[in-house]
């Protein structure tokens, strides 16, 4: 595992339970700046509708409420609190199990573009192909690259958080739906690189 990034949940939509009482409490987390105590009531009741959002849809609540990434969430509180991640915390055995789901962004100013400088397997394996080493504008997005790019810009302009959902329409794929979050992770002193975890259905 040789990579970085950071990030921060909203509250879970949930049409069974008080939203308040769902959502991470942590600074980091929820941005209310009113508890450090990193727990999460998993309701999963929201079902994201792939036709009624085509291509991303952001601040995603099915995102929030997945499994996956509500542990990875909980991991970061437990790792962090409200601090922020850093590479060094996603070496740890701990983050292991989340490898194959990350990607790893860095931000290349000159370019005003984001390298890849980690793909994990599982994502190659969806993508059909490994990207580590390349420019976002090189992956393949096509039509949606300004969508991705602009999502990742959130981060590196002072978002510490971002949950998205989408399908992979542009590779013909409309049945593979993902969930993703994307956070700031801090490298030798630095801010520059996202991470992002990633998982499919």
């Amino acid at each position: 595992m040789k990579d970085e990034t950071r990030a921060v949940p909203a509250p879970l939509i949930n049409a069974q339970a008080d939203p308040a009482a769902s959502r991470p409490q942590s600074n980091y987390w929820n941005g209310t700046h009113t508890s450090v105590n990193c727990v999460f009531v998993a309701v999963n009741t929201y079902v994201w509708r792939p036709d009624l959002t085509p291509v991303f849809e952001t601040d995603s609540a099915a995102a929030r409420e997945h499994p996956l990434i509500q542990d990875f969430c909980a991991l970061i509180c437990a790792t962090v609190g409200d601090g922020l991640l850093e590479f060094k915390d996603i070496q740890a055995r701990p983050f292991m199990k989340f490898w194959k789901n990350f990607i790893i962004y860095r931000y290349e100013p000159a370019e005003d573009d984001f390298r890849v400088v980690f793909y994990g397997s599982h994502v190659a394996s969806m993508y059909g192909a490994d990207h580590t080493g390349k420019l976002l504008s090189e992956m393949g997005f096509n039509e949606v690259y300004q969508e991705v790019h602009t999502l990742n810009k959130r981060i590196i302009d002072g978002d510490q958080q971002v949950f998205a959902s989408g399908t992979l329409f542009w590779q013909n794929k409309k049945y593979r739906i993902w969930h993703q979050a994307k956070l700031p992770m801090k490298r030798d002193g630095g801010e520059n690189e996202i991470l992002v975890l990633m998982d499919y259905e």
